[in-house]
């Protein structure tokens, strides 16, 4: 498989990055804890810095979406979705290996209810370190 790139969002894509947040979240946020969209937007605008955002291509593709807090001692993924035609092809299994393979260890959180995402970060070898009513919390690394 192609290799991933990861392609820093510019400020002004930051409205299309919370539409696909919107698109792909919604019905996981409305069944664990409902959907306000007007908290849901201004949490996405207040707690998701451009910087942390970056477009996942495929060769000339954009296959998906991650919001990733760096620093020295580790990375946390709060976001990572991949586009509906490219789900079930890997590809979130390649984000995941990438940020494996870098330098400290890789944490992130997710819905108890999202079964699929949970289904994966056990897959790929996560550790549920946490949780709360809501979220469970995995580390890598």
């Amino acid at each position: 498989m192609t290799k991933l790139v990861y392609k820093p969002i510019l400020d002004s894509e930051f409205g299309a990055a919370y539409e696909f947040f919107r698109l792909y979240m919604k019905h996981v946020i409305s069944e664990a804890i409902g959907w306000d969209e007007t908290f849901q937007k201004k949490g996405f605008y207040e707690n998701y810095p451009p910087q942390w955002l970056f477009w996942v291509h495929r060769s000339e593709s954009k296959v998906g979406l991650i919001c990733l807090k760096e620093t020295p001692e580790k990375q946390h993924l709060h976001l990572l979705i991949v586009f509906e035609q490219y789900q079930r092809t890997g590809i979130a299994t390649l984000i995941l290996s990438d940020l494996i393979g870098r330098e400290g260890a890789v944490t992130l959180s997710t819905f108890k209810n999202n079964l699929p995402a949970i289904r994966l970060y056990q897959q790929m070898n996560f550790q549920r370190v946490s949780e709360d009513e809501h979220f469970y919390c995995f580390k890598a690394g």
